[in-house]
C-alpha cells in the first residue's frame, strides 16, 4: 500500500490514509489544499501498514471523478464516452465504477446527480486500488491514471452536470456582444477568404455526419450573407469536395487500419492503434471510428468485452485436420500411482492437476519428471524462487541432485502460452487466478493453440471439498486428462483415452500418504469408486 501511495504521490495527486470503510484516519481538509510529502505518507503507513488509499480530487489534484453505483449508472455513463476516448476507471467494491476526468472549476462534490451517479470534485476524495474493503473487496483499475493521464471531460458528459445550475453552466454561456466581438475580429465570408470559410463549415458538417440536404441549406444561408454574397451555384461544389474528402481519408485510414490489424494477436485497443499510426488529429480520430464501423460491418473485427474501445480481428480461417497422417500413438509416458495403466496421453494434450495448498500438487508434477528423465522437459514455476527449489530437490534423497539439471526449469508468472514448447513436455506449476475465473478455459485453450506434438501439465488451485480447480468446468473443455488432488487423496475426474476400452477411469481415487513432501505412499491396494447412496 505505501509504494503504491507514493506511486500516485509522484504523479501528483494528493494522498490519505482510509479505514476499510473509506473514513479518513486522519483530518483531511488541510490535503484539500496542501499535498502531503513523502515522508508524511511513510509516516502515516508505518502506523497502519494496512491503510487503504484516498486521492483528494478538485483542483489541488486536477481531478474530477464520476462515481457510479449500479451497473445500470455505469452503463449510462459508457454510452456517454466517445469511442475513441481512453478514461481512467476503476471498478468498486459496490459493483460500480469510477470515471476520472481533468478537474472542472466550479462543481461541487455532490451525491446522486443522477440516479445512482455522484460528484466527486473540490472537497471531495475517493479511494483507490489496491484498496479493499472491510468485506475483502478490491477496487481495481481497469485503465490506472499512472498509465493514462485523466482527460477534458467530453462534451457529451455535459448531459450528467446540466442539472447542477452552477458556475460550470455559466461559463459556457456566450454573451451576443461576444459573437460580434469573434466575428468582427475573425472577418468571416468576406471576399478572398469566403471560398476557404465555406468549404471549411461544409467540411465540418459533411464530417459529422450531416444530410447533404441540410448541409446544402446552411451553405445557402451562409452564401447569401457572405460580403458580397457567394454564387449559389458553385455551392453543391464545396459540398461535394468536403464529400470527397472526407471519403478519401476514411478509405485511407480504412486500408491502414486493416493491414494493422491483420498484424495483431487477440483483442486490442483503438488508444494502440492511434498511438502506433500516429493518429493525433480530431478529424483522423473521427476517421478511425468510421474506419472500425465499416470493418465491423464487413465481419473483419468485432467488439472484445464489455470495454469501451476494444476488438478482435474475426479468425475466419480454421485448419484443415489431417487425420489420416496423424501421430496415433499414445506418448510414452510414466506417472505417480501408474496412471498410465488407465489413461493414455496423446500428441497435443492437455493434463490439469487440481489442488488444494499444500495438498501435494508439486510433489506430484517433480515426480513425474522424475519418472521421465530423459525426455525434454520444461517446467515453468509461477511462486518458487532458487533456494527454495532447490530444498524441494533435495528431498528426492533416491536420485543424485545433479541429475535435476536434465529439467530446464524456468520462473514464470502469467501469458505462459508465450513460451511453451510445441514439441516437448511443458509443466505449468501453477496457473494462477485470483479474479475472473472464468477465462482459465481462454488461459487454458490459448496454450492448447501453440502445441503440435507436445503437451502440458498444467496446476491449478481448487478449493477443498470440490474436484474443480478454480474456473470450475471451463477448465475442463481441453483437458484430456483432469486430476483432483486432496489431503491424502487423488482421483481421475476425467479420462478421455482410456487404455483400456472396457475400464473407465472416471472418478476413480486413490488415497496416499506424502512424506517429506517429496514421496508417495500409496494406501490404497487399488484404484476404487467412491459408492453413492
Amino acid at each position: 500500500m505505501l509504494k503504491e501511495a507514493l506511486e500516485y504521490e509522484k504523479a501528483g495527486y494528493s494522498i490519505i490514509p482510509v479505514k476499510p470503510d473509506k473514513r479518513p484516519l486522519i483530518p483531511w481538509e488541510k490535503y484539500q489544499k496542501e499535498k502531503a510529502s513523502p515522508e508524511q505518507i511513510q509516516e502515516w503507513w508505518k502506523k497502519w501498514p494496512s491503510a487503504n488509499i484516498g486521492i483528494i480530487t478538485g483542483q489541488l489534484s486536477n481531478l474530477l471523478v464520476i462515481d457510479t453505483d449500479t451497473p445500470e449508472a455505469t452503463l449510462r455513463v459508457q454510452e456517454m464516452l466517445p469511442e475513441a476516448l481512453e478514461v481512467p476507471c476503476q471498478t468498486t467494491p459496490s459493483g460500480g465504477m469510477h470515471f476520472i476526468f481533468e478537474h472542472i472549476p466550479g462543481l461541487p462534490n455532490r451525491a446522486r446527480i443522477q440516479e445512482g451517479i455522484d460528484l466527486r470534485t473540490e472537497g471531495g476524495y475517493f479511494v483507490a486500488s489496491p484498496s479493499v474493503n472491510g468485506n475483502g473487496k478490491s477496487w481495481q483499475w481497469i485503465v490506472s491514471p499512472l498509465d493514462v493521464t485523466p482527460p477534458p471531460a467530453p462534451v457529451t458528459i455535459g448531459g450528467l452536470l446540466k442539472n447542477l445550475h452552477l458556475i460550470y453552466k455559466e461559463s459556457q454561456k456566450i454573451t451576443s456582444q461576444q459573437v460580434t466581438q469573434v466575428t468582427t475580429s475573425h472577418k468571416l465570408f468576406l471576399k478572398g477568404s469566403r471560398d476557404d470559410d465555406l468549404f471549411h463549415v461544409a467540411n465540418a458538417l459533411i464530417k459529422g455526419g450531416s444530410n447533404i440536404n441540410v448541409a446544402r441549406q446552411v451553405l445557402e444561408i451562409l452564401a447569401n450573407n457572405c460580403q458580397p454574397p457567394f454564387p449559389k451555384n458553385e455551392i453543391d461544389i464545396k459540398i461535394m469536395s468536403a464529400i470527397k474528402r472526407a471519403e478519401r481519408k476514411e478509405k485511407n485510414i480504412t486500408e491502414d487500419l486493416r493491414v494493422w490489424v491483420e498484424s495483431q494477436e487477440g483483442h486490442w485497443k483503438v488508444t494502440e492503434y492511434h498511438r502506433e499510426s500516429q493518429v493525433v488529429t480530431k478529424e483522423d480520430k473521427h476517421a478511425t471510428i468510421m474506419a472500425i464501423k465499416r470493418l465491423c460491418e464487413q465481419g473483419v473485427i468485432e467488439k472484445y468485452g464489455k470495454e469501451r474501445g476494444i476488438y478482435r480481428k474475426v479468425e475466419n480461417q480454421s485448419r484443415e485436420i489431417d487425420w489420416y497422417n496423424a501421430n496415433d500413438k499414445a506418448l510414452d509416458l510414466k506417472w505417480p500411482f501408474k496412471i498410465e495403466e488407465l489413461v493414455e496421453i496423446m500428441p497435443k494434450n492437455i493434463i490439469i492437476v487440481a489442488g488444494e495448498k499444500n495438498a501435494g500438487k508439486t510433489a506430484f508434477l517433480l515426480n513425474f519428471c522424475q519418472m521421465n528423465m530423459g525426455k525434454e522437459i520444461h517446467y515453468f514455476s509461477s511462486e518458487m524462487a532458487d533456494s527454495e527449489l532447490k530444498k524441494r530437490l533435495v528431498k528426492f534423497s533416491d536420485m543424485p541432485l545433479k541429475k535435476w539439471l536434465e529439467i530446464d526449469f524456468r520462473d514464470r508468472m502469467s501469458d505462459f502460452h508465450d513460451v511453451i514448447y510445441p514439441d516437448a513436455i511443458n509443466i505449468i506449476d501453477f496457473l494462477e487466478i485470483y479474479e475472473e475465473f472464468y477465462k482459465v478455459g481462454l488461459f487454458i485453450r490459448n496454450i492448447f493453440d501453440k502445441l503440435r506434438n507436445g503437451i502440458c501439465i498444467i496446476a491449478i488451485q481448487k478449493n477443498p471439498g470440490v474436484d474443480w480447480g478454480l474456473g470450475g468446468a471451463r477448465s475442463l473443455e481441453k483437458a484430456r486428462l483432469y486430476l483432483s488432488i486432496s489431503r491424502g487423496r487423488i482421483k481421475i475426474v476425467s479420462g478421455k483415452n482410456r487404455k483400456n476400452d472396457d475400464v473407465n477411469a472416471d472418478m476413480l481415487e486413490m488415497d496416499f500418504k506424502l512424506v517429506q513432501g517429496a514421496k508417495f505412499i500409496q494406501k490404497s491396494e487399488n484404484w476404487y469408486r467412491e459408492k453413492t447412496l
